[in-house]
């Protein structure tokens, strides 16, 4: 009885290594398929960037994407967040 549960272990392993193996190859070979051109930097500040002040804070914005670019406390040492 140990002898076969020994082998369906392996057997398990096996299958479950085979899995990974082949979507790891499944996924490198979509992302060598996509056709997309490698993204310019700074591409998505062509919009510009926000700046907010509040009493505490000075919070930059990227206008494209809407995420934060920089966040600089005030009356701080420069430190930018």
């Amino acid at each position: 009885m140990r002898k076969g549960r020994f082998r369906l272990t392996y057997v398990i392993a096996a299958c479950l290594l085979l899995l990974g193996l082949a979507l790891a190859l499944r996924q490198r070979a979509a992302q060598r398929h996509t056709g997309k051109a490698a993204a310019i930097p700074g591409a998505m500040l062509s919009q510009g960037i926000l700046n907010v002040e509040t009493p505490e804070f000075t919070l930059s914005l990227v206008r494209s994407s809407q995420t934060v670019a920089a966040l600089k406390p005030k009356g701080g040492d420069g430190s930018d967040f």
